[in-house]
């Protein structure tokens, strides 16, 4: 990790400071949970289990987790107003490299990799395209939280499972009724925001555009569709690895281990989220009385699979596309000043 001078009048030190601290926290936390859930693990075992993986179930694994990349670039363009489409390349593109972006670096810069790629390739307002990132993770997270209710009523969890997912269910249900309000009182906020002047009343309205045209009723229920289509792929995906492995293939271990890979994945400050990924897969698996060593073993391949198509699709579109190499070099050497 390189430390580099950071010149930006916006950026004061104390906010790097707090950022380092943040970083370190989360890396500090990655590594004392997986000591935790390997103090007692025979890794010889656990290579065991890795040798004896059907190489052919692990393929289909890597497939599924390719197609989602599709099936979110289309989720994607169904948030878009349908008057100023994007081509579906473009989006698919932004989603690879922003999922390099966020494995190779420990700051998600995600979401700006995807506006800065979609507003300089396909001539859209980086404001516009930030909205439809928050609708985007706004549906995940009312996904995760109604998966996260169903899996605490049909299974006994343990009681600080139980809490993240009521915390969920609380701060999705929170997330779309701010939501509803904004769009409904649209004219009174328009009006409000005159106040700021012509640039934050133009940018007002951008965000207000696209939360409108993925609140209809017809778009919404295209975007419930396909968002139940990414997570039916997660889960398939989590189902391939288990069999390959030789662990039962029951879809409630694979939904269990989705929803919980998907709240740990979000700790700020660990790269591709080693060893959190990991832990919890160890987490999951024991809940179904499943040994650490092969849970170990399971989350390794696991990590495996979902890291893959994101990092050679990622490098495949930099190396083909001029656009996104230019935003890649901007906004990651950005990052990387300020680690």
């Amino acid at each position: 990790m390189v430390t580099q001078r950071c010149d930006n009048p916006a950026m004061p030190d104390g906010g790097l400071t707090s950022q380092r601290r943040v970083r370190l926290l989360g890396l500090l936390f990655s590594v004392v949970l997986l000591w935790l859930a390997t103090r007692k693990i025979d890794w010889v075992e656990s290579l065991h289990a890795l040798r004896g993986a059907n190489g052919w179930l692990l393929m289909l694994a890597l497939l599924a987790q390719s197609a989602t990349f599709a099936v979110g670039a289309a989720r994607w363009k169904a948030l878009f107003p349908s008057s100023r489409p994007v081509r579906f390349e473009r989006l698919a593109s932004a989603l690879l490299v922003a999922q390099l972006v966020n494995i190779a670096f420990p700051v998600r810069l995600g979401p700006v990799v995807r506006a800065y790629l979609v507003g300089q390739g396909g001539g859209r307002d980086k404001v516009a395209v930030l909205t439809t990132v928050a609708g985007e993770k706004l549906l995940d997270m009312v996904a995760l939280a109604g998966g996260g209710l169903l899996l605490l009523w049909l299974l006994p969890l343990p009681a600080w499972a139980q809490q993240a997912g009521v915390a969920a269910a609380l701060a999705a249900a929170v997330g779309l009724l701010a939501a509803l309000i904004l769009v409904s009182g649209r004219r009174w906020l328009e009006g409000w925001l005159v106040r700021f002047g012509e640039r934050v009343t133009g940018a007002g309205v951008l965000v207000l555009d696209g939360m409108a045209a993925w609140l209809r009723p017809g778009r919404a229920c295209i975007l419930i569709l396909w968002t139940a289509a990414i997570w039916v792929a997660g889960m398939l995906v989590n189902w391939l690895v288990l069999i390959a492995l030789g662990i039962p293939g029951r879809f409630s271990i694979a939904a269990v281990l989705l929803i919980l890979l998907q709240m740990g994945g979000r700790v700020p400050g660990v790269p591709a989220s080693i060893g959190i990924f990991e832990a919890l897969c160890i987490i999951g698996l024991g809940w179904f009385a499943i040994g650490p060593e092969l849970g170990l073993g399971y989350g390794v391949a696991l990590h495996a699979v979902v890291l893959l198509p994101g990092l050679v699709g990622g490098a495949v579109v930099l190396w083909r596309d001029s656009v996104a190499r230019s935003g890649f070099r901007q906004i990651t050497g950005r990052g990387a000043g300020s680690v």
